[in-house]
């Protein structure tokens, strides 16, 4: 395991001083690090991207060599992801979001390389960018298109979106908006309202989000506001004017407890709006914007790349590996076609003996990974002692445990510090007796989403 420095990005939309998580962890994490209570910390970057590169740090004088570099000079470290770069095909992240980012979706491979090409100005690579958000605390988020009943009825529900819409586009919608439509049919339908809307002339939209802003202020006011209503209202507090205000009404709104989580694949618009999470995603800058945002609009490349695909966003709680008294394992993965990365999370009660290498007491053994992998401490503190050279089960005490045929180093671990894990490396990690729970999340490649 090699302790990592990593790069944090303050931006207009962060969580500012230690409200945001990605100042806590900075500064529980490293020694010399104190967060500024003005200063807005938005973004937690671990990995090798070139906008915010991590630094592994040796010894007590904390020299520091790019991760990149020791990744060039030691390609075993990444197993069988070898890279003549040194790059990881992933990049962790922790988000702390105060008020919305923009509307935007990522393109797919074949767009990616198309646009980098005839734009690498804008669009500076040619990777495709699917993405996990992970919740950390309460958050809420825009994904996905709702179903076409309920944009239907907020079409009348909000004439001011009425307005904005041809009435060719809605009766298109309300013919389809049925479950017994063909799904091309409805895509198709989607499409042309979303389109409308879109492509609706900025004297007219600007009068119809006043008009909104008025009416839903005089609602508010006389307490009949809905939910949707008052997040309408607060994005026109943060963004008055932009037609990204309509967003809500086109797109799912979730609302996600800690420990919740959804992919958001390439081609789907989405827009998170506050909370703390964890997001994996493949290594790219790509991000195609058309609301919510003072940067470059893009309508018709997203009105062109957009699957229009509709109904309730998935969510999970990821896949539960293994679930005890003191001990708790989840796996997050994307699915088929994501091969980049997938998360896994660990939850440890503190203290217990493990003997040697053992997974009893308070110990869990996270076993190798044909990958390089990232560790993030989430909370608590503990104790992570490394195998290079595998387990094998053995019985101790009438109990099968795994064991380790040749021992490693032992690292202590605390809130906010990262590491690399090399590939092939297990790790048997141990909570601090009376502790807090030590809580860990793990990145690496989904060796699984290859097939």
């Amino acid at each position: 395991m090699l302790r990592l420095e990593c790069a944090i990005q303050t931006y207009a939309w962060g969580k500012t001083g230690l409200a945001s998580a990605v100042a806590q962890l900075k500064q529980e994490g490293e020694n010399n690090f104190r967060a500024d209570d003005k200063t807005r910390y938005a973004e937690l970057w671990m990995g090798t991207h070139p906008s915010g590169p991590s630094y592994v740090v040796f010894g007590e004088d904390d020299k520091k060599v790019h991760l990149k570099d020791y990744l060039k000079a030691h390609p075993r470290a990444l197993g069988s992801e070898p890279s003549a770069e040194g790059d990881l095909p992933f990049m962790f992240k922790v988000l702390s979001i105060s008020k919305a980012l923009s509307i935007q979706a990522h393109p797919d491979k074949r767009l990616a390389e198309q646009l980098h090409a005839s734009r690498p100005q804008v669009y500076k690579d040619g990777n495709h960018k699917p993405e996990m958000a992970i919740s950390l605390t309460d958050f809420e988020a825009l994904c996905g298109f709702r179903p076409l009943k309920e944009l239907a009825a907020h079409l009348v529900m909000y004439p001011e979106l009425g307005a904005l819409v041809g009435m060719e586009e809605q009766a298109l919608l309300e013919k389809v908006a049925g479950e017994e439509a063909e799904e091309e049919e409805q895509r198709k339908a989607l499409k042309a309202v979303f389109s409308s809307y879109m492509h609706a002339s900025e004297e007219r939209t600007t009068e119809q989000v006043a008009a909104l802003a008025a009416r839903l202020k005089v609602k508010e006011e006389k307490g009949g506001a809905s939910d949707l209503d008052r997040l309408i209202l607060r994005l026109l507090g943060h963004f008055p004017g932009d037609c990204g205000v309509f967003g809500p009404m086109f797109l799912n709104y979730v609302r996600l407890g800690p420990g919740k989580a959804f992919v958001m694949e390439a081609n789907e618009p989405h827009a998170y709006l506050s909370g703390d999470i964890l997001e994996c995603m493949a290594c790219s800058d790509n991000v195609v914007r058309v609301g919510l945002t003072p940067k470059y609009r893009d309508v018709p490349t997203l009105l062109g790349m957009l699957s229009y695909a509709s109904g309730p966003m998935t969510v999970t709680e990821g896949e539960v590996l293994r679930e005890e008294a003191g001990k708790e394992h989840r796996r997050f993965n994307p699915g088929d076609g994501i091969p980049e990365f997938e998360v896994e999370t660990i939850k440890l009660e503190g203290g217990g003996g493990a003997g040697e290498g053992g997974d009893g007491g308070g110990s869990f053994t996270w076993e190798k990974w044909d990958g390089p992998s990232l560790l993030l401490v989430l909370e608590g503190e503990g104790v992570g002692e490394e195998f290079t050279e595998g387990m094998e089960k053995k019985v101790e005490d009438g109990k099968e445990v795994l064991m380790s045929k040749e021992k490693g180093d032992k690292v202590s671990l605390r809130k906010g510090q990262v590491f690399f894990v090399p590939a092939n490396t297990s790790l048997v990690l141990t909570g601090k007796e009376g502790g807090a729970p030590l809580r860990l999340t793990i990145a690496h490649s989904n060796l699984r989403g290859r097939r």
